[in-house]
């Protein structure tokens, strides 16, 4: 009797046949959230299904999430310079402060604005869509340090999961704080 019960605590997260559909529903899901979400980025998540089935459901659910995670931060992002916008939009000062500075000009917030309408609200990085204004994040196509401008051409807008991957290249991607772990981990219900 004492055995018949270690082989059902034992056993109680194993893999078995419903798990496994259960497992491949799970798959399904997040390569679903994935492709949604993050649209110009190509997961593979053919890896997750040579996971070693002998392993905890709960645990081989986690290592497939940390290899989307994985995957997202080692995308590799090439910056291109960014579509021009119509010259009446501009305004009077906009050129000088466009120049190669180290420091933001005044009228950064209204650049934003203008990246954010110009790149519908769409992460140059992931194909995220950005609800709000105060949810996006510029990047600099050539980074100021090495003479690039604050011209809107040289601005990417990007979503607050790029921005933390562009801004922690030197992290582990285990280090970097993403909400998109947050939401990957909320599908485990």
């Amino acid at each position: 009797m004492l055995n018949f019960f270690k082989d059902i605590f034992n056993n109680k997260d194993k893999l078995d046949e419903k798990a496994l559909k259960n497992l491949g529903a799970f798959i399904g899901l997040v390569d679903v959230h994935l492709k949604r979400e993050h649209p110009y980025i190509k997961f593979d998540c053919s890896a997750c299904k040579d996971i070693d089935k002998t392993e905890d459901i709960k645990l081989i659910k986690s290592m497939i999430i940390e290899e989307s995670i994985k995957q997202f931060v080692n995308f590799e992002y090439i910056k291109t310079t960014q579509k021009e916008v119509k010259k009446e939009i501009l305004w009077s000062d906009y050129a000088v402060n466009s120049l190669p500075s180290q420091k933001r000009p005044i009228d950064f917030l209204r650049r934003k604005e203008i990246v954010f309408l110009r790149d519908k609200q769409i992460c140059n990085r992931c194909g995220n869509k950005i609800e709000k204004l105060n949810q996006a994040y510029i990047s600099f196509i050539k980074d100021v340090e090495f003479g690039g401008g604050y011209n809107v051409e040289n601005l990417a807008l990007i979503c607050v999961d790029c921005n933390q991957v562009l801004s922690n290249k030197d992290k582990a991607y285990k280090d970097i704080l993403l909400p998109l772990r947050d939401k990957l981990y909320e599908l485990l219900g």
